[in-house]
């Protein structure tokens, strides 16, 4: 049944339940908790991607400044009006985020790096959307600086180092976890997204019977590049870039990097 106009202005206006920002990073489940709140409340997954991550771009070149991102935000907010909204790109603003809502609340998803690192390669592999051009060219492809000889299976699929991929991946959660305050956030393990509905619903001011699990973004055609790198290089590089992530967030996978790196 089709949303007639009436209703879709009616939605727009009803005053807003709760605020929330999931800010994970990329392949963390960031999808489907959004897919999870979409039935009973207004919840979106990286709206307006190409204008969000241009302006995103140019504040971290220092092209425009904090005021200037606020003042798009506020207008962004205004415009979508949603309760939820789910958006990795946003991660890169958290300082900017806390100041500017103050109300809001925030989900940060976290996977293990190695999982983490399998999908993230497949991904960009198998999807190169137009729309995250721009976005994929300043934090991969201008970051990228070379390939070690144990690398070769990345060349073979036209993908990059990683060194790129990890640095990435660390840097975002380092912005996270220090800018936006412990009280206002909640750190969930993608792996245990589905347990903690209920939790993350109560935390943002949900009604945790109206959230329910979904499942979005697998693939069964996967590439494996790193089932033909070897793995003491491969943990290295993780534990190089992701060491403290690890031991704050997975320290029973500890013993498994020290031991093969």
């Amino acid at each position: 049944m089709k949303t007639s106009p009436l209703s879709k202005l009616i939605e727009q206006v009803k005053p807003r339940r709760f605020h929330c920002y999931c800010v994970g990073a990329a392949k963390t489940g960031t999808t489907s908790l959004a897919s999870s709140f979409s039935k009973s409340y207004r919840a979106g997954h990286e709206p307006e991607t190409r204008d969000t991550n241009r302006f995103i771009i140019d504040y971290l070149e220092k092209k425009i400044g904090r005021k200037d991102v606020q003042r798009k935000l506020l207008k962004r907010d205004r415009r979508l009006r949603l309760e939820l909204e789910s958006a990795h790109p946003l991660g890169y603003l958290p300082g900017v985020l806390v100041d500017t809502f103050p109300r809001a609340r925030f989900i940060v998803t976290v996977r293990e790096p190695l999982s983490w690192l399998r999908s993230r390669l497949n991904y960009h592999h198998k999807k190169q959307p137009l729309l995250w051009a721009e976005y994929r060219d300043y934090f991969w492809s201008r970051r990228h600086e070379r390939f070690a000889p144990e690398e070769a299976p990345l060349q073979h699929y036209n993908l990059w180092s990683l060194d790129t991929y990890l640095s990435q991946y660390a840097d975002h959660y380092q912005r996270v976890l220090s800018e936006i305050p412990e009280d206002r956030r909640m750190v969930v393990l993608t792996s245990e997204i589905v347990g903690k509905l209920p939790a993350i619903a109560s935390f943002v001011g949900a009604n945790p019977e109206k959230v329910e699990p979904s499942h979005t973004n697998r693939s069964d055609d996967k590439i494996t590049p790193l089932h033909d790198m070897d793995d003491a290089f491969i943990n290295k590089k993780i534990l190089e870039h992701c060491g403290e992530l690890i031991l704050n967030y997975f320290p029973d996978r500890m013993d498994f990097y020290t031991a093969t790196s």
